[in-house]
């Protein structure tokens, strides 16, 4: 990514950044980070336009897009609903609209953090961050959880029996690499076992590859 769209980023590299959990183990049960047992996650993975430049051999510039991969935390009113949600017949086709309506919402945002990224003015301090890759700019956090309060209101909407009671984007979730990289869609993932029964379990979901 580069401050001016003119601007080459010598070679591409793949950022040294941990990947996106694989399908069926994105449950966080332990220590501080613990989500509460209403929440489910649904793990985003989208290609922006742009983003990377790659500089080739015989002196050409080669456009590479951008994959964001991040976690919407969907927010239950109760373990119960979130349970419920997670044991539907229906929750490939209900977490597919999900997935791609928050990418369709959250697209021209993302658009705007490649742009952000190498902009000094986009940090409190001024100081761009050693390894831009592995988070959001503070504008692109609250303006990715406005489109994420807009998201669960048409959800809710759409689909008024879940009991959905809000959403936010875990900022310690966002990944970004060069190229569009797309998961594997799982059906669902299992409700793991523990003293709590809690339903706090993840959707492995690629938003770009599900057929609605």
């Amino acid at each position: 990514m580069a401050t001016d769209p003119n601007e080459k980023i010598e070679g591409l590299e793949r950022p040294n950044t941990p990947p996106m959990p694989l399908p069926g183990t994105g449950t966080d049960l332990g220590g501080a980070d613990r989500q509460p047992a209403h929440v489910v996650k649904l793990y985003m993975s989208q290609c922006v336009e742009g983003g990377w430049v790659q500089d080739t051999a015989d002196g050409r510039t080669i456009d590479v897009d951008t994959t964001f991969q991040y976690v919407v935390n969907l927010e239950f009113e109760s373990p119960e609903k979130a349970k419920a949600f997670m044991a539907r017949d229906d929750i490939d086709q209900i977490s597919g609209t999900m997935a791609k309506t928050m990418e369709s919402m959250a697209q021209e945002t993302l658009g705007l953090e490649i742009q952000r990224d190498f902009l000094p003015e986009s940090y409190p301090d001024g100081q761009i961050p050693k390894d831009v890759h592995n988070g959001f700019t503070p504008n692109t956090i609250m303006d990715m959880n406005i489109v994420a309060t807009d998201f669960i209101g048409v959800m809710r909407a759409t689909y008024p029996d879940l009991g959905l009671t809000g959403a936010t984007v875990d900022e310690g979730s966002v990944n970004q690499l060069p190229g569009c990289y797309f998961g594997i869609p799982e059906d669902k993932a299992a409700i793991p076992a523990s003293p709590e029964e809690t339903a706090n379990a993840g959707l492995f979901r690629n938003s770009n590859s599900l057929n609605l």
